[in-house]
């Protein structure tokens, strides 16, 4: 699916040349272990989420121990994610050079022990004739996935700043299952509500739209998430 870079309008959960835009909130009840990694660049406002990708990632969620990827090629697990509470949310109809293109957006955030750095861990469900969504929407992530043509994309932005910046890797999903089992086609108030399983993280160049050179990679066994807006959870 073709995308067009506008200004921001989630994740919630980070991209490069996008319609998605990124709003960074902080969800006050979903709090944890966090996530933190190495160094890396922040997060763009405009095109829908981080640009650059970080040096090194991996972590830990909830409280959940991890860390560097191992050199074999294989991926740090971490705790499942489920906030306690509902986050913010967003849909968002495309106009002008992306007219006709809708998405869905739900942004979880996480903060560390010490409550001083935010992990982000962002769902975009997109749809364009005559790519449309019927909920329940469910499936498997494509095994081409980039940020680029991707229906479903997941994202998350590691180890930022308590304003979204300076985050220390920025990840795209490559592989997973999700399951959405309801949005809302109004911009002013509704809910995106699903799950993801099985997902692998890979650390991700979002300007050139490839996995980051030597970069790091993570697997969560599943997140869930109620997406709602308006959104009155603050920062």
């Amino acid at each position: 699916m073709a995308r067009f870079v506008v200004a921001v309008s989630l994740l919630v959960v980070v991209s490069g040349s996008s319609c998605g835009g990124m709003s960074m909130r902080f969800d006050a009840g979903a709090t944890g272990g966090g996530l933190t990694g190495g160094t890396g660049g922040g997060l763009s406002a405009t095109g829908g989420g981080a640009t650059g990708g970080g040096s090194t990632g991996g972590g830990s969620a909830g409280g959940s121990a991890g860390g560097a990827a191992s050199s074999d090629g294989g991926c740090t697990a971490i705790s499942a994610i489920a906030p306690p509470s509902s986050v913010f949310g967003s849909y968002t109809i495309g106009s002008g050079n992306n007219a006709g293109l809708e998405w869905w957006t739900s942004q979880i955030a996480t903060t560390n022990q010490a409550g001083t750095l935010v992990s982000f861990f962002i769902s975009e469900l997109y749809q364009q004739p005559p790519m449309l969504v019927t909920f329940p929407f469910t499936g498997a992530m494509p095994a081409n996935t980039n940020y680029q043509n991707c229906q479903v994309c997941l994202q998350a932005a590691l180890g930022c700043d308590r304003m979204g910046n300076n985050c220390q890797g920025e990840f795209l999903a490559t592989s997973g299952n999700f399951s959405f089992t309801e949005g809302t086609m109004s911009p002013d108030a509704g809910r995106f509500v699903g799950a993801v399983t099985n997902v692998t993280y890979r650390q991700w160049n979002f300007m050139a739209d490839m996995p980051a050179a030597n970069g790091t990679c993570f697997t969560v066994p599943s997140i869930s998430f109620t997406g709602v807006w308006p959104f009155d959870g603050g920062m």
